[in-house]
């Protein structure tokens, strides 16, 4: 299963919240930092269109898996 692009969506508190401690919040990003080939933290529902074709992009292009 080595290389096999995976485009995984996950969720966060609420914008205002994020990098506050808050209940139930996980640094996702920094988490997901040393495995991922590339991450967003989506904070604008205007954006979600647009990073989710980069991220079908970036998964399906170049160097599969982790670069």
């Amino acid at each position: 299963m080595d290389s096999t692009p995976i485009v995984a969506i996950t969720g966060q508190v609420s914008t205002p919240v994020i990098g506050t401690d808050a209940f139930q919040e996980t640094p996702i990003v920094e988490t997901c930092r040393p495995v991922t080939k590339h991450h967003y933290l989506v904070t604008r529902t205007e954006d979600i269109a647009r990073v989710v074709k980069e991220a079908f992009h970036i998964a399906t292009t170049g160097r599969p898996g982790r670069c």
